[in-house]
């Protein structure tokens, strides 16, 4: 492929990706992850470069490309291009690389877009802390909205005076009054919200006077603060709102009951803290799984359905099977009938649901809450229109998770059918993608069964997808030999502990040394011919740590193929946000760890990831990564499926039914979506 080095004065060529990168397997899948968000994988850079033409193109597409490492669950893009040494999460390089874009009152450049979609927040901060006398800012920081909320309220000093401020201010109040309490203590901030006349503010500035914490700090404005909405429509005094922030069981069923109001107040702020209090009980009754079922779920015995639904669905990372089975009984018991139940949910993470009470045996005991009717439509509604949503493939996942625990054959049976018959209704669309996603189930479910059933067997064969069941030396080492990896660790009880046994392996090992570097160490082999080096922050000095053993190796241009992550479920995005596209094994040591590989895949679509269903534990994760390190070293190439074996008989079986290897995961789904979407996009050509 031609490109000019220089948009000034260059022509730039472009061809299809895929006539551009040899025809191997991990290019193709580095090809499908931009054909499934786009449906194509061609990049028209000749259109970019009219636009911009005054910008250098490597430089600009470089930094909008790294900005995809950030990106949210959704979003699929292609990773090819991103810079592989350099995973900051600030928006700032990228505005200040594009800020010489015409500076337009009504219209957002392209490229910007682009950025606002990948990253919202740190756009808007970065307009706020360097461009705020732009023209453009003001649309800029509404297109952010609802992300950058409360960010737009925590720096809100930048924007002052501005004949927009009072209502940018006003519209992130709303959506988040917890990020308010910052800007409450600035003065000129305070005087635009004090200038308001739109009753929901002033009931804001009154909820903060008249709460702990003085301007706006403290707990019981940050819990009191997300009933606005109800004490705007006078159901609740503020008085009783700041009773309400002080019992957490009570906040999270009024929360939730809030979150299913159309266009409700304080959104933003809702839709974080239903996961954290969500994620705060079930480790509660986690912990207590040796007492009495009426002692450890005490907590929710007078949760509603729509409470107990949401602790089952929001905790899949994190509940334990006794956890799930104890929160299902208890919701069955509340409803007369899932059909109408879920009606009244709008149908929020059903996919999620259905999926779990397959996993867990109990989807027959949901279905018996309806008739036979209502169960095949609920099936058929489970399997079908995949396409339309807006993360097809993330409900895909779901589908695919289905197939892969299901046991029942009757279950099997309908599986089948309905996957027949959806997959017949896309043949006569000139939608690709579902017909691929459509056939690459119909395949998994051939594989998962061996169905004699010569249809499934045809439609197998053709979506077989190639081996990939092994990662080899060349994608772990460096050209002198040496493979660099970095674990992860937090500053939590959970977080020291494991971080001490970690270390514990090593510190007595003579093959190994290990060096001291204040907020981080570094484990380095000291036999044979390769180097593995294994750089780990220390749980105490987490942030310093983590950014420490960035700065260190970017001194050394060297960038890690391994990342481990040690620590709760609610630190994984933290780590996971980390990865680059060189990470070749990601292995997710913390409870629930399999909820997030389609995510980690969407930053790194050649890694092979190993993850956790339910309960990571000390006693696994040490010696099998270990056995791990010693197999890199070997300089052989790793066969999931023999490694898997020789760790099951040193560790134990049991102790690793929890356990989800490569070649056994959605991965396998994934990438099979992205390869053959590229080979599809091939034979086009």
């Amino acid at each position: 492929m031609e490109r000019a080095d220089k948009f000034r004065g260059g022509t730039i060529k472009s061809k299809s990706l895929l006539e551009r990168l040899p025809q191997s397997f991990s290019k193709a899948i580095l090809a499908g992850s931009l054909y499934a968000v786009t449906g194509t994988s061609h990049i028209d850079f000749e259109q970019l470069a009219d636009q911009h033409a005054h910008i250098e193109s490597q430089q600009l597409q470089q930094e909008l490309e790294r900005r995809i490492q950030i990106k949210r669950e959704e979003v699929r893009w292609h990773p090819e291009l991103i810079m592989e040494n350099d995973a900051d999460p600030g928006g700032e390089a990228v505005v200040s690389m594009i800020i010489e874009l015409p500076d337009s009152q009504n219209t957002i450049p392209p490229v910007l877009e682009r950025a606002i979609h990948l990253d919202p927040r740190g756009i808007a901060v970065a307009f706020m802390r360097r461009y705020p006398d732009k023209a453009i800012t003001p649309l800029v920081l509404e297109k952010t909205l609802p992300e950058s909320a409360a960010a737009i309220n925590n720096w809100g000093e930048k924007i002052e005076h501005k004949p927009w401020s009072l209502n940018l201010f006003e519209e992130a109040a709303l959506l988040s009054p917890r990020g308010v309490r910052g800007g409450m203590t600035n003065p000129g901030t305070r005087g635009y919200l004090d200038a308001s006349i739109r009753p929901e503010i002033k009931k804001i500035i009154e909820i903060s006077d008249n709460t702990s914490g003085g301007s706006g700090y403290g707990d019981e404005y940050r819990y009191a603060a997300l009933l606005l909405d109800d004490i705007v429509k006078g159901n609740l005094t503020i008085e009783q709102a700041c009773a309400i922030a002080h019992n957490k069981t009570q906040l999270f069923q009024r929360v939730l009951d809030i979150s299913h109001r159309p266009k409700h107040l304080a959104s933003q702020d809702i839709k974080y803290v239903v996961d954290e209090l969500s994620m705060e009980m079930l480790s509660t009754i986690n912990q207590l799984h040796e007492v009495p079922d009426d002692v450890r779920f005490k907590s929710v015995e007078n949760f509603e359905a729509k409470g107990l639904y949401a602790l089952i669905v929001l905790g899949e990372s994190e509940a334990f099977t006794s956890t799930f089975n104890g929160l299902f009984n208890r919701f069955v018991k509340k409803i007369d009938s899932g059909k109408t139940f879920l009606e009244s949910v709008g149908y929020d993470h059903f996919r999620t649901f259905i999926k779990m009470l397959a996993t867990y045996g109990r989807l027959n005991d949901f279905l018996q809450t309806m008739s036979p009717d209502e169960g095949r439509e609920l099936l058929r509604r489970f399997i079908g229109n995949l396409e339309k949503e807006p993360d097809m493939l993330s409900q895909g996942v779901s589908v695919v998770d289905m197939i892969m625990g299901a046991q029942d054959e009757v279950l099997l049976d309908g599986l089948r059918d309905l996957l027949k018959k959806e997959y017949t209704r896309v043949q006569n669309t000139d939608d690709e993608r579902a017909k691929l996603l459509y056939g690459i189930l119909v395949g998994m479910y051939g594989t998962k069964t061996n169905s004699e059933d010569e249809w499934i067997r045809h439609v197998t064969e053709q979506y077989h997808l190639p081996d990939i069941g092994r990662v080899t030396p060349d994608e772990l080492f460096t050209k002198d030999g040496k493979n660099i990896q970095q674990y992860f660790f937090y500053n939590d009880a959970d977080g020291q502990a494991s971080y001490e046994n970690f270390l514990s392996q090593y510190t007595h090992d003579p093959a190994w040394s290990i060096e001291d570097h204040d907020s981080f160490i570094r484990i380095t082999s000291k036999q044979g011919p390769r180097i593995l080096e294994v750089y780990a922050n220390k749980p105490a000095t987490e942030k310093e740590g983590v950014e420490a053993v960035n700065v260190e190796l970017k001194s050394r241009k060297e960038v890690p193929t391994v990342i481990v992550h040690r620590g709760h479920s609610y630190h994984a995005r933290d780590t996971i946000d980390r990865i680059n596209t060189s990470a070749r094994i990601v292995y997710l040591g913390g409870c629930g760890g399999y909820s997030n590989i389609d995510v980690v895949l969407s930053r790194s679509p050649l890694s092979h990831i190993i993850s956790t269903k339910g309960t990571g534990m000390m006693r696994v994760n040490d010696p099998l990564l270990k056995m791990l390190n010693q197999a890199i070293l070997t300089g052989k190439p790793i066969v999931w499926t023999h490694f898997w074996q020789q760790a099951q008989n040193r560790i134990g079986s049991d102790e690793m039914t929890k356990y989800v290897p490569p070649h056994k995961s959605i991965s396998i789904f994934l990438k099979a979506y992205y390869y053959l979407a590229a080979q599809k996009e091939y034979e086009k050509k």
